[in-house]
């Protein structure tokens, strides 16, 4: 017969009141321990400690603590009830805004796939039916266009947006590219306009390419309508003075072509417009 060695070294501070006691020796025996042992350790000691270790193992893998011991305190009761409830309140919210979430986005890819899916017939018949002005009707034959194609690189513009886009970053730098980046419009990049401003043929006197687009345009009319009448007027520019990369000439100097002096110091402020009124509609 062995004289058991009792609980061992655990952790004192998860023993339960009444579960052990503490012998004329310092050692910590179950309550029930025989003392005397064909083993180490009584049957009784044994569990305990089993159980001890076992808790502490818990413990030290779990970082958070899952369970909550009731507390005796009635006022740390009542302040464990609150937080618990602030919880709870907090997870259900949570839970809401997540279904939220999910059902819009289901509404939203719902609502794609019908603009995807939208033929140009029945665009012009909307438009037609609600009286929609011209340019809003270009604007929503691009959305629906760009909504039918999944990857947003490689886009192809038509030219009447082009050149609504071009007035557009003329008017407003700044406000074309906050429509540009927060994706209200499908406007192409400021690199591309730009590359379409520097096409323009900026240089003094009457553009020659000017009677051959205006000869393309005329072909399209009726014959009443070709008839009309052209006006000409004076418009401010913003004065700004930049260096041309093709050759690397100062543009935005005064500039008076073959009827006097071709460049000047002075920025030039002012140019001629010119518009055709056509006679019918």
């Amino acid at each position: 017969m062995n004289i058991c060695s009792g609980l061992g070294d655990v952790n004192i501070h998860l023993l339960s009141a009444g579960m052990a006691y503490q012998d004329y020796v310092d050692k910590w025996r179950n309550k029930n321990c025989s003392l005397l042992s064909k083993k180490k350790r009584c049957d009784f000691c044994m569990k305990s400690r089993k159980a001890i270790l076992q808790q502490t193992a818990r413990l030290k893998n779990c970082s958070t603590i899952n369970r909550i011991r009731n507390i005796s305190n009635p006022v740390l009761r009542r302040k464990l009830s609150a937080i618990q409830m602030k919880v709870r309140r907090e997870r259900y919210q949570k839970l809401q805004a997540k279904d939220r979430v999910k059902h819009l986005m289901t509404c939203m890819k719902t609502q794609e796939a019908q603009i995807a899916n939208m033929q140009d017939m029945t665009l012009e018949k909307k438009c037609a039916e609600l009286n929609v002005p011209e340019t809003q009707k270009l604007a929503l034959k691009e959305i629906i266009a760009t909504a039918s194609k999944k990857n947003v690189k490689g886009r192809r513009y038509t030219e009447e947006w082009i050149m609504l886009c071009m007035l557009m970053n003329i008017r407003s730098v700044g406000y074309y590219e906050f429509l540009r980046k927060n994706n209200i419009l499908p406007l192409p990049c400021t690199r591309m306009i730009r590359n379409y401003f520097s096409l323009i043929n900026a240089m003094c006197g009457f553009d020659e390419q000017f009677a051959k687009l205006f000869e393309k345009h005329l072909a399209s009319k009726t014959p009443l309508q070709r008839h009309g009448v052209l006006l000409l007027d004076e418009i401010n520019l913003r004065k700004s003075v930049a260096v041309s990369t093709k050759n690397l000439t100062c543009v935005g100097l005064t500039d008076f072509g073959d009827d006097g002096q071709q460049s000047t110091d002075n920025r030039a402020g002012n140019t001629r417009s010119c518009a055709n009124v056509p006679a019918a509609c």
